[in-house]
């Protein structure tokens, strides 16, 4: 394994490079989210491939840089990234959730760079539909409200680190107890940095306009594409169990479930999979199926 920061010349950027081979994998994960999660799919895809895994800009060692945290500043960044590194040949593209909104504005902006991707329960170029939901449903409103989220980011954002960890008690998820110790750690050490809170508030707050931006320069592939959507019955009772009225969570549920479908007609060669059994970070809960996507896409290539 390879750790270490690359200036790309507007900020650094922390990178890590697992195994060798070709074709290369790169993974763009979500929104607040690290590479320490996904280290089953690390583990299993890097025994036969090189794997590159990065934090975007704010998050984990990387420099915050003065940009807005559109997608297409992170396409860019991340192009310059592989430029710096000196990968030249077309590449595997991974992208969950908002990442996978930034992987696919990186698609529309540099598609010869692109020979196949899998989009991992992903936000849409449609965004703004979520939106209009969100301030649709009452409930939905009152639970979810974007603005004071982003606020709420802001104000995390001016704090200092031990400030962070004593005003959010950074905590493992039960999956995450599993990983090693260290692994662990580094976990709970992401969770109290004020520069990724920054970066999230304007990656959140320009999310839908940059699915726009996308959707005006949109092309369609003819790559191999594997779409993972979670399963759209387990969404519902979560949304339920967190207080969201059944009629409201199951509106919310069956737009993002068809937003999610839509994405596979990105490319000729696309296809959606439900993972049953899976909430929304399905590389985490169900590995295999993420590791299953990425080999399939590879095999297509080959």
């Amino acid at each position: 394994m390879i750790r270490k920061l690359v200036d790309i010349g507007t900020k650094k950027l922390e990178i890590n490079i697992h195994g060798t081979g070709m074709p290369i994998v790169v993974i763009e994960t979500g929104m607040g989210c690290s590479w320490y999660d996904w280290y089953e799919v690390i583990c299993e895809i890097s025994k036969k491939t090189t794997v590159i895994t990065y934090h975007r800009s704010g998050y984990g060692e990387s420099t915050l840089g003065k940009e807005e945290r559109s997608t297409k500043q992170i396409a860019e960044d991340l192009n310059r990234l592989l430029e710096k590194e000196s990968i030249d040949s077309p590449i595997v593209l991974i992208g969950h959730s908002f990442g996978g909104l930034c992987v696919q504005h990186f698609a529309s902006l540099f598609p010869e760079k692109v020979m196949g991707m899998v989009l991992i329960d992903s936000n849409s170029i449609d965004e703004y539909k979520m939106d209009e939901i969100r301030n649709k449903l009452p409930n939905l409103k009152k639970m979810f409200p974007k603005n004071k989220i982003i606020e709420s980011w802001k104000e995390l954002s001016l704090k200092s680190k031990s400030q962070l960890e004593t005003t959010i008690c950074p905590k493992l998820l039960p999956g995450q107890m599993k990983f090693a110790e260290e692994i662990q750690k580094c976990i709970l050490k992401f969770q109290i940095n004020p520069n990724m809170y920054s970066a999230m508030a304007s990656e959140l707050e320009l999310m839908s306009q940059s699915g726009q931006e996308i959707k005006n320069s949109f092309i369609t592939l003819d790559i191999p594409l594997k779409v993972l959507g979670r399963d759209m019955e387990l969404g519902v009772k979560w949304n339920v169990d967190m207080g969201l009225p059944q009629n409201e969570a199951i509106m919310f549920e069956n737009l993002w479930h068809s937003l999610i479908k839509e994405e596979a007609s990105n490319s000729t060669k696309g296809q959606f999979i439900e993972v049953k059994g899976s909430k929304h970070s399905i590389y985490r809960t169900n590995p295999e199926f993420v590791v299953k996507a990425i080999n399939d896409v590879i095999a297509e290539i080959d």
